[in-house]
């Protein structure tokens, strides 16, 4: 092989490492732009458990007040069943 050829052959390579690489960074801007839209679909889902929460909390409080009304209310009936 003289050194033409091989230069040739390099330069071959060289094109193909190249094609290679520019595909490779096209690759890596769709990755980063997908986990872009996954991270801001998680901050969104985020926020919407936090809200979930707060309201789950209000609920648990107000089934928690039910609770001591009906006792109260048993209470009552039983002191009244009881004079």
């Amino acid at each position: 092989m003289n050194i033409d050829e091989r230069l040739e052959r390099l330069v071959e390579r060289h094109e193909a490492l190249t094609l290679n690489v520019e595909l490779l960074e096209k690759q890596v801007e769709t990755t980063g732009g997908q986990v872009r839209a996954i991270a801001t679909a998680q901050l969104e889902t985020d926020a919407h458990v936090r809200t979930l929460a707060r309201h789950m909390a209000e609920v648990m409080d107000t089934i928690n007040r039910l609770g001591h009304v009906a006792a109260d209310h048993d209470e009552r009936l039983d002191r009244l069943e009881n004079n």
